[in-house]
């Protein structure tokens, strides 16, 4: 699966060197998870998320397929919406759940 980590680590400014001493690893480490030519498992999109402090399903590219409901593409605002709702705890996404199925029952 592609990954944006060296985008997102560009924007925060930081170096290979300085990610990976915050990961505890090497920036050849690094370099290899950014061109995939290693594998990204689940430990390494966590100690990645927390270096760049961003969510581990950020540092994924999008699946194309799931950027669109019912073949219309997702709106910028709509995006904006499932970035900040990914940064949530479950506890907080079931709260905006509620509350967004309340108002939409609500208005209808």
């Amino acid at each position: 699966m592609k990954n944006c980590i060296a985008k997102i680590r560009k924007e925060r400014g930081l170096t290979l060197q300085a990610l990976a001493d915050s990961v505890g690893a090497s920036n050849q480490q690094i370099s290899h998870l950014e061109k995939e030519r290693q594998g990204l498992t689940a430990d390494w999109l966590e100690r990645i998320a927390i270096a760049l402090d961003c969510h581990p399903f950020d540092l994924l590219e999008p699946d194309p397929a799931l950027m669109s409901i019912n073949g219309a593409s997702l709106t910028a605002i709509e995006r904006q919406l499932i970035f900040q709702f990914r940064r949530l705890s479950e506890t907080e996404q079931e709260a905006v759940l509620h509350f967004l199925k309340a108002m939409t029952t609500k208005n209808s």
